[in-house]
């Protein structure tokens, strides 16, 4: 037999608004367990009475940590990469050997961004427009699976401490995505993670993480 916290806790973390509004502490408990009710009802197939939906609601939610955006959270610098590109290609002999040209042409490595992110069965290179034509010279007569313009690269750069720290990554996403702001890619390094976005959003993207700057 489903235990009525199980399910409750099944709704909470389908439930992006409702896990919003628990990370920033305002959650309404009360309007909340009239608001799932009828689903968790349903989910048992019996009636459940509205102060068993809430006791399991607390329940949850004390196992979910309030999350500040700012909170022991300050970044270094922020630096901006506007007029980038970026190809995606699938992971095949012929366009693999061509990437291996990229890695070792240096004259490609001497512009201001260069990017190669590998998976399993495709690569991404994003790139600036100074090795631009060198790159399409390079995978020339191929078709990539992606392909986009006009992007721009925010770079953030924290303190090595917080490789150790929970959260980090999700709370500087959550400072960008909480905007409606479209990531393109997300790149990382030890001290620096890079969001790819259109460049539309790069104003309001530098904004929101300007206030984390120490």
């Amino acid at each position: 037999m489903i235990k009525i916290s199980v399910v409750v806790k099944e709704i909470v973390l389908n439930d992006e608004q409702a896990l919003e509004s628990i990370y920033k502490g305002y959650l309404n408990i009360s309007s909340y367990a009239r608001t799932i009710r009828k689903e968790v009802e349903s989910k048992l197939l019996k009636e459940v009475k509205l102060e068993t939906i809430i006791v399991s609601l607390n329940r949850v939610i004390a196992q979910i940590p309030l999350i500040n955006d700012s909170e022991n959270l300050n970044l270094l610098n922020i630096h901006l990469t506007p007029g980038l590109f970026e190809l995606t290609y699938e992971k095949t002999l012929v366009n693999n050997e061509r990437l291996k040209k990229v890695n070792l042409n240096s004259k490609i490595t001497q512009g201001e961004y260069l990017n190669i992110t590998q998976a399993n069965s495709e690569f991404t290179i994003i790139f600036d427009k100074y090795n631009r034509e060198l790159i399409l010279e390079t995978f020339k007569h191929i078709k990539p699976v992606f392909q986009i313009n006009n992007l721009c690269a925010v770079t953030v750069k924290f303190d090595k401490s917080y490789l150790f720290m929970p959260n980090v990554i999700f709370k500087l996403v959550r400072k960008v995505a909480s905007h409606s702001v479209n990531i393109i890619e997300i790149v990382s390094t030890a001290t620096e993670l890079t969001f790819i976005i259109e460049k539309k959003d790069t104003e309001l993207v530098i904004s929101k993480l300007s206030s984390l700057i120490l």
